[in-house]
């Protein structure tokens, strides 16, 4: 099945382009066909888009995980394209909540590379490329890993092909923070199996030779390049933008890391606990820019108060993995499906591990069959310490009372990610102990003569693979072990990839936030107003979707309005608390905390908003006028707007309004034009978040933001009589020494590897 040399790198490519053929084929009508693999079937029976939606036969049972796709990833894409394409970085999202830190929000993950992707393409075609870009990737790795562990060409494919088309890669991918964060945890253990074994273990099996030729020995290259691979992994996973599917990389990269260097004779043990460590704090560095701007932010959420707790414990613990539900890891749709709309759950993809029932068959096998019996009793461990706390069992609580944060994030069931990857791996193992114990591979009939004079000098420096692990790329018995193989993957394609390929909504390019009447008179009207959607909050469920919704939240940033209401896991919670003051209500649904939904448009109208957009047949007030009607919505505006009052008042904690009027279509600053001043006068701007806002006078003369108005959401400054305008500029500490500490670690890692191949690491 794999030969030496040149034979070994063909097989190896092969199996690499076939990954990547297979990822392009899955996502090709989003590449190619005008698809975007985002749920805008839930948009269209909403408004204003009900009302001018084409009749179709398409349906699709709710999902509030998938909504996600069209209410926070799509417009958070689309403002990073649109930022890049005038040339602004988006620290400052102006168009949700009357404004937050975009930078702050980790799952914007604009100093993630593959996002970079968005800069050039438009997220109707970007999000279709990173989709298969990622599957490949994450099965590149997974690939490179099983071949580290020497697995033959097909048990490392099928391995990468379980977990890329597995339930987790699949049911998330519309949400690509976490798909996107999970895909480095391979690469984290490939790093540490260079380490462990100080080989390179790369996929040709020429570099290491290659190496030793230039005089690298195995320190070198635990010393170089695994920690290189390592600290990619780790940096990159935390610049994904899912913190909670980075802390379990995290978190099993270093139990994973522990356990082999326990269980493995290694030479120079401390050395390769010292290339973890400095693997670990160069990962922590690259991430530096990303986090650092999250903390601040995290700081001001309501999920960065409170800590774990019984009541928190017991609340994840209903929505763990049931048993009843462990029967979808051999059938996916064993209770059902959102796709044939009979699925009795909650949440279809928070409880989906499937990875094929090949796969955990050929794993049981690979627990009794001896050859590969450490490694299959390795990843089936992890994976079954995964699956046991995605049901809420003992390692959930180690994670959730252990882990500081970690009980604010989502449930245990997305501890479903590790399993995916751990069973395909498992399942790869079992797959190569079936060939090798039915005598198909010549390594294993060698005697051990053959076997100690071919791996002498291997030995001598101590690289000799333990009994019962056989070395890498051997010749093997042919037609019949490669049969053997070919019918495993053939099931595991069988079961994985039609199922995959129908779970996933595509919608068409043209059907995703199209342009409405309603949204050219907003235009028309606001200028640099805001307008506030009026919505019921007791609409949002989890289990149909929201009925009459006009404009839900973020559609703003799509269509480039300003809104009061929005939608992001870590919105500061005095946003939260000064809506609830107004409204005399909690102003986020029941299922989802992360919403702010405004239902009450006298107590927002004037204050942050000059016009309100309700349902057509709702009643208007004296002192408002109907501005427009249409599509089931009606435009509602004061008769005498108070935003328009030329006077510095403060106009209300929760306003970002300017008191007169602002110019500029910058996202992170902004001129204020003010009135002619007699005298000293205290200007409200927005609130500073530790004052990371800097204001200048006349676009020359630095003013000071003082803290300590009578308002939670904003600040002052005091400028000078005769000053007409007003600059502000939001470029906070946070982000400066972030890309500072980011490009350090760059540095450090160019560094090392310029070491690495230069030469200068000897053996």
């Amino acid at each position: 099945m794999v030969g030496h040399g040149v034979d070994n790198r063909r097989h190896d490519g092969l199996a690499i382009l076939l990954l990547a053929a297979l990822a392009c084929a899955f996502w090709g009508n989003c590449v190619v066909g005008g698809r975007v693999p985002v749920a805008a079937i839930y948009q269209k029976q909403m408004l204003p888009w009900s009302a001018v939606a084409e009749a179709s036969s398409e349906t699709r049972q709710w999902d509030s995980l998938l909504w996600d796709s069209m209410a926070q990833f799509y417009p958070w894409r689309l403002l990073l394209h649109r930022a890049a394409q005038s040339g602004e970085l988006p620290l400052w999202n102006p168009y949700q909540f009357c404004g937050y830190p975009f930078v702050g929000n980790g799952q914007s993950a604009m100093f993630y590379p593959p996002n970079w992707l968005y800069f050039i393409v438009h997220p109707k075609l970007g999000m279709g490329l990173s989709a298969a870009l990622h599957y490949f990737l994450g099965g590149l790795f997974v690939f490179g890993l099983g071949r580290a562990w020497r697995l033959s060409v097909l048990p490392a494919l099928f391995a990468a092909l379980a977990f890329s088309y597995g339930g987790f890669m699949v049911t998330w991918i519309e949400l690509p923070t976490l798909p996107n964060s999970l895909i480095w945890l391979p690469l984290a253990w490939w790093g540490i199996e260079v380490i462990v074994r100080g080989r390179a273990v790369p996929l040709s099996g020429a570099q290491s030779c290659r190496a030793r030729e230039r005089g690298r020995g195995e320190d070198a290259v635990a010393s170089c390049c695994g920690p290189l691979m390592l600290a990619t992994a780790l940096g990159m996973t935390l610049l994904a933008g899912h913190f909670q599917i980075a802390a379990y990389v995290w978190i099993f990269a270093f139990l994973y890391a522990l356990v082999r260097l326990l269980t493995r004779t290694t030479p120079r043990r401390g050395r390769r606990i010292g290339a973890v460590t400095l693997a670990a704090g160069l990962g922590l560095m690259l991430a530096m820019a990303q986090l650092l701007p999250t903390l601040e932010l995290g700081r001001h959420s309501s999920r960065g108060s409170g800590g774990p707790s019984s009541a928190g414990f017991a609340f994840h613990r209903q929505r763990a993995v049931q048993a009843l539900e462990l029967a979808t890891l051999l059938s996916p749709d064993f209770l059902g499906s959102p796709v044939t709309g009979d699925y009795a759950g909650i949440s279809y993809s928070e409880h989906c591990g499937f990875v094929g029932a090949i796969t955990l068959l050929l794993g049981l096998a690979g627990l009794a069959l001896k050859p590969r019996r450490g490694a299959a009793w390795l990843f089936g461990g992890i994976a079954l310490f995964a699956l046991w706390g995605a049901m809420a069992g003992p390692p959930a609580m180690l994670l959730y009372w252990g882990v500081p944060k970690l009980g604010q994030a989502g449930g245990f069931s997305r501890l479903l990610s590790v399993w995916t990857l751990a069973a395909a791996l498992w399942g790869a193992m079992g797959l190569q102990s079936v060939i090798e114990a039915l005598g198909l591979r010549a390594s294993v009939l060698r005697t051990q003569a053959e076997a100690e004079g071919e791996e002498g000098a291997a030995a001598d420096r101590g690289l000799k693979p333990p009994p019962g692990e056989p070395a890498a790329d051997r010749p093997a018995d042919g037609r019949l072990s490669t049969a053997v193989a070919v019918v495993a993957l053939a099931l595991l394609l069988v079961q994985v990839l039609p199922w995959a390929y129908h779970f996933n909504p595509r919608a068409r390019a043209e059907d995703v936030y199209p342009e409405t009447e309603l949204i050219g008179q907003l235009r028309q009207h606001l200028g640099s107003d805001r307008y506030v959607a009026i919505n019921d909050r007791q609409a949002w469920g989890l289990t149909k979707v929201p009925a009459n919704v006009i404009l839900p939240p973020n559609a703003a940033t799509v269509y480039g309005l300003r809104c009061v209401d929005g939608y992001d896991s870590l919105f500061p919670a005095r946003y939260r608390e000064v809506a609830a003051g107004y409204e005399g209500a909690d102003p986020s649904p029941l299922s989802n905390g992360n919403m702010l939904l405004l239902g009450k448009s006298t107590h927002w109208m004037g204050r942050a908003a000059t016009l309100a957009v309700q349902a057509e047949s709702a009643s208007v007030g004296e002192w408002f006028h109907t501005v427009w009607r249409g599509e089931g919505c009606a435009i509602i505006s004061l008769r005498f707007p108070l935003s328009r009052l030329p006077a510095l008042l403060p106009m209300t904690p929760i306003s970002w309004s300017t008191p007169v009027a602002a110019s500029g279509d910058r996202l992170n600053a902004s001129r204020i034009l003010l009135p002619p001043l007699q005298t000293d006068a205290a200007v409200l701007v927005p609130d500073a978040l530790n004052r990371q806002w800097s204001a200048w006078t006349e676009g020359r003369r630095p003013a000071e933001i003082r803290p300590g108005v009578p308002s939670r959401t904003t600040a002052s400054v005091v400028v000078g009589a005769g000053t007409r305008t007003l600059d502000l500029v939001y470029f906070p500490t946070s982000v400066v020494c972030g890309l500072f500490v980011s490009l350090l670690a760059l540095a450090a890692m160019v560094g090392l590897a310029a070491f690495w191949r230069g030469g200068g690491a000897r053996g």
